[in-house]
């Protein structure tokens, strides 16, 4: 809130589906058509593969309220759930 909006990488043209933003960090979840789910730090762009091309489009995805964990679903039914360090 209160910045100013950026274009982010994505998933070679899939259309994103999901996006959650982290509760304390300037990072945001993507979710993709291609049922990729893909971390990216918004300041430095680096991005981290979650899962790549896996069950479907991703239909649900979210951080857990700390934001040590991150949850995603697909539309075929895949879920999956990634502890992640917290700092």
């Amino acid at each position: 809130m209160g910045k100013p909006p950026v274009e982010l990488p994505g998933s070679g043209g899939a259309l994103c589906t999901r996006v959650a933003c982290h509760p304390t960090q300037d990072v945001v979840a993507a979710g993709f058509a291609d049922g990729s789910v893909l971390m990216i730090d918004i300041e430095t762009r680096r991005v981290l593969p979650v899962s790549l091309n896996q069950g479907g489009a991703i239909t649900a995805l979210a951080y857990s309220p700390d934001g040590c964990m991150l949850g995603f679903g697909t539309e075929e039914g895949l879920i999956g759930a990634v502890t992640l360090a917290s700092e």
